[in-house]
């Protein structure tokens, strides 16, 4: 609260004015990106979502035509605002967060089915070359397609031979 009070002079009365300003949390809308359901690609191809508690993001190939890269619905993330970022979900629903294992940051990504308490909130932001640097809020580490291991992981440092990934739309699924 905000609170300015005048003295009585010869032509002004004596008076108080209060402000009170309230910040309510805001959503976060990073430029370039809207939340809704992505396929994650590099190099065409498209992470599939882990089949277990926690792993590495395996590829597959994209469905590629000439304007566009597709693949299958069950390839689709969803990712949601939330207060801070973004929460990323598989199409089973399951929620992809970061976490400490045997005291270090894990690089491989941990699976639940209920938001976790921390870990699970993402920076987003589109570079100049349609690339994203999706980051975790917890530890800094980002999403990078690993060339030497074929798969997805967070990392909080650059991997050589690593490549930043793309998020396209899901608007045509490709059949099964």
């Amino acid at each position: 609260t905000i609170t300015a009070t005048e003295a009585e002079t010869e032509t002004l009365l004596a008076g108080t004015a209060s402000y009170t300003l309230t910040v309510s949390a805001a959503e976060v809308v990073e430029p370039g990106f809207e939340a809704g359901k992505y396929w994650i690609v590099a190099n065409n191809l498209v992470a599939k979502p882990v089949t277990s508690s926690f792993g590495y993001l395996n590829v597959e190939d994209a469905w590629k035509s000439a304007s566009s890269v597709a693949s299958t619905q069950a390839n689709a993330f969803t990712f949601s605002s939330v207060e801070g970022g973004y929460t990323i979900q598989d199409e089973a629903g399951k929620y992809y967060y970061g976490t400490v294992y045997n005291d270090a940051w894990s690089k491989n990504f941990n699976v639940s089915a209920t938001l976790p308490a921390e870990g699970a909130i993402w920076k987003i932001v589109k570079n100049d070359d349609d690339t994203y640097t999706i980051t975790n809020t917890t530890q800094p580490s980002y999403l990078q397609y690993s060339v030497s291991y074929k798969s997805f992981g967070h990392y909080t440092t650059a991997q050589s031979n690593a490549v930043l990934p793309t998020l396209v739309k899901v608007e045509n699924a490709v059949p099964a």
